[in-house]
């Protein structure tokens, strides 16, 4: 995935992807920092279908198949598809990132 993430469509995704790779430390902030040292997640189930619906939804491979002309998501799913197999369910988790402030008086 991250060969895939990296090398084949990395340089398709938006700039704005930065702030996410950066977990928001890019984006200007005219405020107070607030730290927490909590951290959170968003958990689902997913069936090798969800996955490739997932990775077909990112920016980058919706402007890799524009200029090409060819989705590279089925190729990364045959390479996977040995290590999920289609019929079987996984956990997935996805960390969410918080950029919290007070307004500075």
């Amino acid at each position: 995935i991250l060969q895939f993430e990296e090398e084949i469509v990395g340089p398709f995704w938006d700039v704005e992807r930065q702030h996410i790779d950066s977990h928001y430390d890019t984006i200007p902030f005219d405020f107070e920092p607030i730290k927490t040292e909590r951290s959170f997640q968003i958990e689902a189930t997913w069936n090798f279908d969800h996955l490739q619906g997932y990775f077909e939804s990112w920016s980058c491979v919706q402007n890799y198949l524009k200029e090409k002309s060819i989705n590279p998501v089925p190729d990364l799913m045959d390479r996977l598809e040995p290590f999920w197999l289609k019929n079987k369910t996984r956990k997935v988790t996805f960390p969410i990132f918080l950029k919290m402030g007070r307004h500075l008086a």
